[in-house]
C-alpha cells in the first residue's frame, strides 16, 4: 500500500539545520522559482530629440500668436469703426465692453486649446503643430481676402491719435483735390 505523499514545500520553506555553509569563493546560484511569469521587454518609445522639440514648439507658439494677433487686429478695428464717437454709452462704454469680452473669449481659447494639446499629443507630437500651423494659414487666407485691410485701417486710427488723423485728413484732402479736378486738365499736367 501507498501511503500519501505530504504536499511539496517551495524550495525556501525547506530549511535544513544540517546544511554546510557555501564556500564564498563558489559562484552563487540562485534557487529556481516555480514558474516565475516571464517578463517582456518594454518598447521604448521613440524619444524625440531636443532640438526637434523646440523646433515643435517653436512653430506652434509662432502659429498661434501670428492667429492670435491677427484676430485681434481685426476685432478691435471692427469695433473701433462701430463704436466710433464720444458718448459714454452709446461709443466708450460697448468699446470697453467689446474688449473685456475679448480678453475672456481668448483666455477661454487658450484654455481649450491647452486641453486640446494634450490630447493630440498622446496621438502624436505632430498634431498641435500642424493644426496650430492650418489655423494660422486660414487666418493668413481670410486676411488677404480684403476685409482684413479695412480693419486694419480704422484699428491704425485707433491706436495712431493725432499723427493718423493727420494723415487720413491730408490723403481725404488730395483724393478731393484729384475728384473735383477736370481729367483734361489732369491729362495736361501729365504731359509736362
Amino acid at each position: 500500500m501507498k501511503k500519501p505523499t505530504p504536499p511539496k514545500k517551495p524550495p525556501s520553506a525547506q530549511l535544513h539545520f544540517a546544511e554546510k555553509p557555501k564556500d564564498p569563493a563558489q559562484p552563487k546560484t540562485r534557487a529556481a522559482s516555480p514558474k516565475a511569469p516571464s517578463r517582456k521587454p518594454r518598447k521604448k518609445k521613440n524619444q524625440a530629440s531636443p532640438q526637434k522639440i523646440l523646433l515643435l514648439t517653436g512653430l506652434e507658439i509662432a502659429s498661434l500668436a501670428i492667429s492670435a494677433v491677427t484676430g485681434i487686429v481685426a476685432l478691435l478695428g471692427f469695433a473701433a469703426n462701430r463704436f466710433s464717437g464720444t458718448r459714454f454709452f452709446t461709443n466708450l462704454l460697448p468699446f470697453t465692453l467689446g474688449v473685456l469680452g475679448l480678453i475672456v473669449a481668448i483666455t477661454l481659447l487658450l484654455t481649450g486649446w491647452l486641453r486640446l494639446r494634450r490630447w493630440l499629443q498622446t496621438k502624436s507630437r505632430l498634431l498641435p503643430p500642424a493644426i496650430a500651423l492650418m489655423i494660422a494659414l486660414t487666418v493668413g487666407v481670410v486676411t488677404i481676402q480684403g476685409h482684413f485691410t479695412w480693419a486694419f485701417g480704422h484699428f491704425r486710427t485707433l491706436v495712431g491719435g493725432k499723427e493718423e488723423a493727420s494723415r487720413v485728413t491730408l490723403a481725404h484732402q488730395v483724393f478731393a483735390t484729384y475728384r473735383r479736378s477736370d481729367p483734361k486738365q489732369l491729362q495736361q499736367l501729365i504731359n509736362r
